[in-house]
């Protein structure tokens, strides 16, 4: 991935669920999916992690707020809730 900048912490405050949502978008698009760990499988995965058509694991630890940005999903004026 590419060096995404983050903004300081103001503009409009965005539910987690939003994001996700937006991202979810974004990468069914792509035959991409976000998915959320188990707690058994967050020490493993993260909290959240992407994984193909076939459900194999692409990337593991992702950050919302800098997939969202990556995405393109998330505003510069807007920010994780």
């Amino acid at each position: 991935m590419c060096e995404i900048q983050i903004p300081p912490n103001n503009g409009k405050a965005i539910k987690a669920s939003a994001v996700v949502y937006r991202i979810q978008v974004a990468l069914a698009e792509e035959g991409r999916a976000l998915r959320k760990a188990t707690k058994k499988k967050v020490q493993n995965l993260g909290a959240y992690y992407l994984v193909d058509s076939n459900n194999n694991v692409l990337a593991t630890h992702q950050d919302l707020t800098v997939l969202a940005r990556y995405l393109g999903v998330l505003k510069d004026n807007e920010r994780l809730a």
